[in-house]
């Protein structure tokens, strides 16, 4: 299993206090994009966070959070982006 696999959150501007601070719960477990995926934004109502979660942590929130579970999509990432994410 890969230690970190590459997420989106997708929720309303509704949502976006509770996302925000149950994103912010997770800690080192998750990391918010960087320059090459844009990490942040929202275009009419619906707003979108993707990064990098540790995958024990996402089979957690899986289990456990409906809420952000609910909200959270895996996404298709290059090889190369992958191998950035991956413990060498």
């Amino acid at each position: 299993m890969k230690n970190y696999i590459f997420i989106e959150f997708v929720f309303s501007r509704l949502e976006a206090n509770q996302v925000y601070a149950e994103i912010k719960e997770l800690g080192n477990d998750f990391v918010i994009g960087d320059r090459v995926v844009k990490s942040g934004y929202c275009i009419d109502d619906h707003c979108v966070i993707s990064g990098a979660i540790n995958s024990a942590t996402a089979t957690m929130l899986k289990l456990s959070n409906p809420f952000l579970a609910n909200r959270m999509n895996i996404s298709y990432i290059s090889d190369e982006l992958k191998d950035k994410y991956r413990d060498k």
